[in-house]
């Protein structure tokens, strides 16, 4: 390893990933101006996937497959970042995208190692064929606080931590969460910098098999979400109460304390002054209306 360039830890996952598994390993085989190595987790694939790991490993690119049945991606990926706390920099990686040859290179090289950071972009959607089908939305604002509250801008195919982000994380574990990449944003809007590179250095294919997929807002999914925003803040007030800043905890409050309250009248009071941060008027008026019934 060359001491004067990145070292960057690829996170990956897997599960029945056969189809698109290669490419994407391909892409982080040809990584630019990085020393790169990549961890995974297998969550009992049938297809042939192990065998594909099994190549890359011997190739080098991989130093450590695990595996598990039923565990998730989410519980995967923070089960693997728990024995990064050495490294310097660590990345989450899809099975079935394609990185930018200069992805890592350009996302390490923007990271301030002296404070918890983290380093995301914008992605391009392709299709099972990689023909590109759409891309990132523009975004109205930029990472923050208030955004990360309700609002994830930062996919875990995009995000690149430093070490102090990694430690961060890592203090608080088995948190309650569904989505590991908002729980990180969250984390890191709160106590560090959270950088966004707008250039589209991820291909993220959309095929009926994505685990995620693109979402869209419906009655339903609004308030699943709104859910699982409000159970990572609780466990982040909980559990940092001490750490937080004066604002960051009068925000975090306001918005339990609205949850809680019965009275509607005293809801609606509450909730004309509740600030939402995401990237539309209509966006913050939506969620701010479900939250008027959400328990």
């Amino acid at each position: 390893m060359n001491p004067n360039i990145p070292k960057v830890t690829v996170l990956l996952t897997t599960f029945n990933g056969v189809r698109f598994l290669d490419e994407q390993l391909t892409s982080l085989y040809y990584q630019q101006g990085v020393d790169i190595e990549v961890m995974v987790n297998d969550d009992g694939s049938t297809d042939g996937t192990i065998e594909i790991l099994d190549y890359w490993r011997a190739k080098g690119l991989i130093v450590s497959i695990s595996q598990s049945r039923g565990l998730g991606a989410t519980r995967a990926f923070l089960m693997l970042l728990q024995s990064c706390d050495r490294k310097d920099f660590v990345a989450f990686c899809d099975q079935d995208d394609v990185w930018d040859k200069n992805k890592l290179v350009l996302q390490a090289n923007s990271l301030d190692e002296s404070t918890p950071m983290m380093s995301t972009c914008l992605r391009l959607y392709i299709d099972e064929f990689g023909e590109v089908i759409g891309k990132s939305k523009n975004l109205r604002k930029l990472p923050s606080f208030v955004n990360s509250c309700f609002e994830n801008i930062a996919p875990g195919n995009t995000v690149l931590l430093n070490n102090p982000a990694i430690k961060v994380i890592n203090s608080l574990q088995n948190p309650p969460v569904v989505h590991y990449d908002s729980w990180i944003y969250l984390l890191i809007s709160t106590f560090g910098k959270v950088d966004l590179i707008p250039s589209y250095f991820v291909r993220y294919r959309i095929h009926l098999n994505n685990s995620v997929g693109l979402r869209k807002n419906s009655f339903a999914t609004t308030r699943k979400s709104i859910k699982n925003y409000l159970e990572q803040q609780t466990f982040l007030l909980d559990e940092k109460l001490e750490y937080l800043s004066q604002n960051q905890r009068k925000h975090l409050i306001a918005i339990s304390t609205l949850v809680k309250e019965k009275s509607l009248r005293k809801k609606l009071l509450l909730f004309s002054k509740l600030k939402i941060g995401r990237q539309s008027i209509l966006d913050n008026l939506f969620f701010k209306f479900f939250m008027l019934f959400v328990r």
